[in-house]
């Protein structure tokens, strides 16, 4: 498995595009209300969208709209274009985005297909006092073109909205001594229908996502910081160093002073 950095989870964007290159997949489970595009130029990871497992590899797009619970196993390292895009940003289709899904989240390009071609460019804009025009007109192709060429299909009522909520304080609280008690009592919910969640949702417990934020959190502190192990350890929420090696062991495949060591091993950028 590989950490993600801290601002992944920022919601509120500054811009209302994040397009960017990585050399892996985010394996950590999550949804948010933009719609996200992963283009896969080399590489191969097993995508998994809502309840469905999906293989991508080379030339695949694979789509996820507002509200999908996603994530990514055994990504390869490759070259994958990442694109987060808010969905106020489509003329006209915003409601068609919120109230549907697609059908079949991946769709394969060929090097001659306009959207293989505007995946590449919408990663390689230079700078300029018109990137933000250029880019808005990109994106607004590529949806069209999607669009064109997708099923959609209602979006079934979820508990997803009620998950978002569950996230969001997870994200806020996991620095804390947060157990699953704590947060059923804040956020007025049995502790057991969260459980159900997280299974349902994710296939993980919900300690085991709390663990893999810490995680999350003390790379960026091994990375930023000339911080102890030790009182980065306690700042992530750990209770204990042996708790801290074994969850950074198990999530990242190498130990913090290893990791320190060999700075940004994951390469990944959110």
């Amino acid at each position: 498995m590989f950490a993600i950095k801290k601002d992944f989870f920022k919601e509120i964007r500054e811009v209302p595009y994040d397009i960017f290159a990585a050399e892996v997949l985010s394996p950590f489970p999550h949804l948010h209300t933009d719609i996200e595009l992963i283009f896969v130029e080399e590489g191969f990871a097993i995508a998994h969208v809502d309840q469905t497992d999906i293989e991508i590899s080379s030339g695949d797009l694979f789509m996820i709209f507002p509200n999908q619970v996603h994530y990514y196993e055994n990504s390869a390292r490759g070259k994958y274009g990442i694109y987060v895009i808010a969905n106020s940003t489509f003329f006209g289709k915003k409601e068609i985005i919120l109230e549907n899904v697609p059908k079949k989240n991946v769709v394969h390009l060929n090097k001659n297909d306009m959207i293989y071609r505007l995946m590449l460019e919408l990663l390689n804009i230079n700078e300029s006092p018109n990137k933000d025009i250029i880019t808005a007109g990109m994106v607004n192709t590529v949806l069209g073109k999607l669009l064109d060429t997708i099923e959609l299909r209602p979006r079934l009522k979820t508990d997803n909205f009620t998950l978002q909520n569950i996230l969001d304080y997870c994200t806020l609280n996991f620095n804390s001594e947060l157990t699953l008690d704590d947060a059923a009592k804040s956020l007025h919910l049995s502790k057991y229908y969260i459980s159900y969640l997280f299974n349902k949702k994710f296939g993980i417990g919900f300690n085991t996502y709390i663990n893999t934020l810490r995680v999350n959190a003390s790379c960026v502190l091994l990375e930023q910081t000339d911080k102890k192990i030790t009182e980065i350890a306690q700042e992530s929420g750990f209770n204990s160093i042996r708790s801290f090696n074994r969850s950074f062991i198990q999530t990242v495949g190498v130990t913090p002073s290893s990791y320190r060591k060999n700075k940004n091993l994951t390469n990944f950028k959110p």
